[in-house]
């Protein structure tokens, strides 16, 4: 029978427990066993293990093998060096000194262990400071740059303000040329009645064509009627030559008419340059 020191697994869900077992290597886990020779608890900080070094050391050297995790945890106790040292025949006194010597360098292990760890959580705090000082800079260059954007526009906007308040000495001028002088206040009466002179003199004139052709339409009317009657007695090719005839009077109507609107304008565009002028005088 092959025997194998193993771990008997106890505990609930999520919380495992070991039990150090020497038992049948063809037994199933949470079987039947030989012995219990000691437990494993993983969950506490640190690890705690209770080992049976007699009953240990007694199967060892009957042939039993440990298991890959037995075996690791049998080597931080120092049990598997002494089992070595024992099976090449060493006296007790140099396995006593070995096993001093291999305290202390697992003691100066777990140092430099607890070094590294400390270092890292060192570094990993370091690491958390200088991000939250960055984006602390951040925030403040963010805030800078907001105060700076919202002065701007406000000194845009006020200059803005001031410039529609404030003349420009250029407009200034300009404003003091198109104002009139109170010493030409005559000349400007003149040149209104001027004005409104020979705005009465275009409408007169305007009543008197306006009678000429409403005169000239009437005697036109009754010359109109005989030619109808005229051209529905001749014969029709005369009623073509007719209605030339009446293009041509309508062509003549309308360019009188023309003629009148035509003379209007250059009167009124001459009276707009007589203004113009004097005002410039």
């Amino acid at each position: 029978m092959a025997v194998k020191i193993r771990l008997r697994r106890l505990g609930r869900k999520k919380r495992p427990f070991y039990r150090i077992i020497a038992t049948d290597s063809r037994a199933p886990r949470d079987g039947k066993f030989i012995e219990e020779i000691g437990f494993y608890d993983p969950l506490s900080e640190p690890a705690t293990v209770k080992v049976e070094e007699d009953r240990i050391m007694y199967w060892l050297g009957v042939g039993a093998e440990p298991s890959k995790t037995v075996k690791n945890i049998l080597s931080r106790q120092g049990i598997i060096l002494k089992f070595d040292l024992q099976r090449k025949g060493v006296p007790e006194e140099k396995i006593s000194e070995e096993l001093k010597k291999w305290e202390v360098m697992q003691i100066e292990r777990s140092r430099r262990i607890e070094l590294k760890k400390t270092e890292a959580a060192e570094a990993k705090k370091k690491a958390k400071e200088e991000a939250e000082a960055e984006k602390e800079e951040a925030a403040k260059a963010e805030a800078k740059v907001s105060e700076e954007t919202k002065a701007e526009t406000i000194e845009t906007t006020e200059t803005v303000e001031e410039g529609k308040e404030a003349e420009t000495p250029v407009e200034a001028s300009e404003k003091e040329a198109v104002e009139p002088e109170p010493v030409k206040e005559e000349v400007n009466e003149e040149s209104v009645a001027e004005t409104v002179s020979t705005e009465e003199e275009v409408e007169g004139n305007k009543a008197e064509k306006d009678s000429e052709e409403s005169k000239a339409e009437k005697t036109e009317e009754p010359e109109q009627a005989k030619a109808e009657e005229a051209e529905q007695e001749e014969e029709p090719a005369k009623e073509k030559t007719k209605a030339k005839e009446k293009k041509k009077k309508v062509k003549e109507d309308t360019s009188e008419e023309q003629d009148a609107k035509n003379e209007e304008s250059s009167t009124e565009d001459g009276t707009t340059a007589e203004k113009t002028d004097k005002k410039e005088e």
